[in-house]
Parts: structure tokens; C-alpha cells; sequence
């Protein structure tokens, strides 16, 4: 099978994948069946992962188009879809849309800067898994942890009824990717600023950002402060405070006190860049 006709048939699978749930999927409780993000958007990644963006694209578009929506518009899953859509775009060498897609990700984040909150968030747990660099011997000391992407997230509370005749209780508990709608806001945090520039020291989204981050939008002593961190970290090494970046970044690396988590490569990347932009190449040496 020539390479262009295997492209057209990985599509079309991905497609018939995304139709087998758009009957329904404008629906939250449709939505939660599986997870969220839901498989749809996950079922787009071996096309990323190949290199077919401009299907990705379409992909990941699609699955946006099933994305969760409530009577607030769409919710915290449109994160990822609009993140990884950015992302192809980037890819391909369209700047403005890939920047376009990246400010509505983190836009999406600030419409609900508290759900983290309602997330019930499971201990990290050592991982038996060896991690082998093959490059060379690494300088940080580096412990993984085996985190649980799928935590519980509870929504909703008691709903009044009409004429004082008391209230219901439309609580429910749905399991949300934590980690892959964080990494997602890492990412667009950080290729906001490098595709905005130096106009993103006088864009007030970032500032709005961090903002909102500094409320600590998390359990206290849950892992996810870890979480927190980097991302503040990385907002604010866009408005070029490096010092109270580095500050926080240095402070989320790991997650209860000893453990490597899914934003520890981001928070070790920002660090390393802060390190080679003051020319201490040794420093920067000593981080990877």
C-alpha cells in the first residue's frame, strides 16, 4: 500500500471513530460515557504522531465539534482540542492560526479557573518503571511517579426548586484526564509566548493567567500544587519575570515531595531556557 493511500485510510478510520458519537455528543452526559477529554479527541493522536497534520487538523476539529458544551458554552475539555489543534497548525507553519487556537485554549481555561478544585485528586504512588536515557547520564536525580490520569471530578451541587418548595441535589461525579488537559494549557502557554513575542508582555491575557493561577486553584496539599507551579512558573517567564519564574518552577519539578509528574519536562525545559538567556551554560547543563 503506497504511503498516500495508507494516509487516506488511517483518516477515514479516524473518521468513522469520530461519527460513531456525534449523534450524541453535543450532550455532557453523552460526553462522560468515556472520559474527558473523550476518545474521540485520543483517537486523533496516531495521526499527529505520523506527521499528517493537515489531517490532524481536521481531526482534532471534529472531535472539538463533540466536545462537551453546557449553558456556559464549552467546557474545560475544549483546553485540549483547541491546544493540539494549535499545535498541527504550529507544525505546519501557520503561525496565526496556531496562535489563534493557543489564546482560545488558555481563554477556555479562564472561564473556569476553579475546576481543579472539584477534582478528587489520587496520591502519586513510586513507579516500577526504569526510565533509561539514552543520550548520557542525566544530572538531575529523577524518581517517576505512577500517577492516575482518570480522577474523579464532582459537578453541580443543590438546585432550588421553583417557589421555595426546597431544592435537589443534581450532584455527579464524571472522571476527568487531569494530566492531559494540564500538559495541554503548559503547551499553549508556552507557544503563546513564542509565537506572540515580545507583544506578550503588553497582552493583559497573561496577566489575567497568573491572575487567576495565584488563587491556588487546587486541594491544599494535593500534588496537583505541583501542577500550579509550573504553570505559574511558565506565565510568568512570559512577562519576562524570570526570577519569579524560576522561583516556581524550581518548586513544582516534583509532586509530593519527591516525584517526576507529566508537567516535570516542561518545568525542566523553561528552566534550562532561563539558564541559557543568562548565558550559564553549566547551569543549564545541570538541569537535563
Amino acid at each position: 500500500m503506497s504511503p498516500t493511500r495508507c494516509r487516506r485510510m488511517t483518516w477515514r478510520i479516524v473518521c468513522a471513530a469520530l461519527a460513531l458519537t456525534c449523534w450524541g455528543a453535543s450532550t455532557p452526559a453523552r460526553a462522560q460515557q468515556d472520559t474527558i477529554p473523550s476518545i474521540n479527541y485520543f483517537s486523533v493522536f496516531p495521526v499527529y504522531q505520523a506527521g499528517d497534520f493537515a489531517d490532524a487538523i481536521k481531526g482534532f476539529e471534529a472531535s472539538g465539534r463533540t466536545a462537551i458544551k453546557g449553558a456556559n458554552g464549552r467546557w474545560i475539555d475544549s483546553i485540549c482540542h483547541h491546544a493540539m489543534t494549535g499545535e498541527a497548525y504550529y507544525h505546519m507553519g501557520n503561525n496565526a492560526k496556531a496562535l489563534d487556537h493557543h489564546r482560545s485554549a488558555i481563554l477556555q481555561y479562564l472561564q473556569y479557573p476553579n475546576w481543579m478544585h472539584s477534582v478528587e485528586w489520587v496520591p502519586p504512588r513510586p513507579s516500577a518503571e526504569r526510565i533509561v536515557i539514552p543520550w548520557g547520564a542525566p544530572q538531575r536525580v529523577m524518581r517517576v511517579g505512577q500517577f492516575t490520569r482518570r480522577m474523579q471530578m464532582t459537578l453541580g451541587g443543590l438546585v432550588p426548586i421553583p417557589g421555595g418548595q426546597g431544592a435537589f441535589n443534581n450532584m455527579r461525579r464524571v472522571p476527568v484526564d487531569v494530566c492531559e488537559i494540564v500538559r495541554c494549557m503548559g503547551i499553549s502557554i508556552r507557544r503563546f509566548r513564542e509565537l506572540s513575542g515580545p507583544n506578550t508582555l503588553h497582552d493583559p491575557l497573561m496577566n489575567s493567567l497568573i491572575t487567576a493561577l495565584s488563587q491556588r486553584p487546587v486541594p491544599p496539599n494535593s500534588w496537583g500544587e505541583s501542577l500550579v507551579d509550573v504553570l505559574l512558573g511558565m506565565a510568568h517567564r512570559a512577562i519576562g519575570k524570570n526570577g519569579d519564574a524560576e522561583g516556581f518552577l524550581k518548586r513544582g519539578l516534583v509532586a509530593a515531595g519527591e516525584f517526576d509528574h507529566p508537567l516535570t519536562p516542561l518545568g525542566v525545559q523553561e528552566l534550562v531556557h532561563i539558564a541559557l538567556q543568562e548565558t550559564n551554560f553549566s547551569k543549564a547543563a545541570g538541569l537535563i
